[in-house]
């Protein structure tokens, strides 16, 4: 009688993209509001870092608070910025990735749409992940052209999109997800809600 291994051999592998352990935890925040930050790109390990460069009605402050704001937060931050050398975002973007590749999270201080979907295509290729916020009220109409569709219509899942009725005022949900998010050990934790 033949058995089945001597007619068939079965190799099963899944193989996945994993984030490299050592820089999970870790998100780059890429504003404007201090275009002569020296070096370009800085490491945060608190809030009060933070605060040394960035006063507390920045942007990039109120979304690192968010960060820094969870139970189980991130050891480390980074903090880049969009230089007047930058024509754009996802310019300024894919020279800081370049100088560090050392996050996996990215959160953006712009409202503008162009770059909002620019920078979230080179995110997906470089499969990190990032996180917006809008209050573009197109989004609860379902209007073809507000920024969580066009994400949709462009991305294949990598960059998710709160409605928030005012991400300028300091709430920020898609930082304060990173936050609580990223510093968990991977698997361990589910997105889903």
């Amino acid at each position: 009688m033949t058995l089945i291994d001597e007619i068939i051999n079965l190799n099963i592998t899944n193989e996945t993209v994993t984030a490299i352990g050592n820089s999970f935890g870790i998100n780059l925040i890429l504003g404007n509001s201090v275009p002569a930050l020296d070096p370009n790109v800085k490491e945060y390990t608190s809030l009060t870092d933070v605060l040394v460069d960035f006063a507390v009605n920045t942007t990039e402050y109120k979304k690192a608070s968010k960060l820094f704001g969870q139970v189980l937060k991130p050891t480390k931050i980074l903090i880049g910025q969009k230089t007047d050398d930058d024509a754009d975002y996802v310019t300024a973007y894919s020279r800081i990735s370049s100088e560090r590749s050392d996050f996996y999270g990215v959160i953006l201080c712009t409202v503008n749409d162009e770059d909002i979907v620019a920078v979230s295509n080179v995110v997906l290729t470089q499969e990190r992940v990032m996180g917006i916020s809008s209050a573009s009220t197109g989004i609860i109409e379902n209007a073809n052209d507000n920024i969580a569709q066009l994400i949709k219509n462009t991305n294949t899942g990598r960059t998710f999109t709160f409605f928030s009725a005012s991400p300028i005022a300091d709430n920020y949900p898609e930082a304060a997800l990173l936050g609580k998010m990223l510093p968990s050990t991977p698997g361990s934790s589910t997105w889903c809600y």
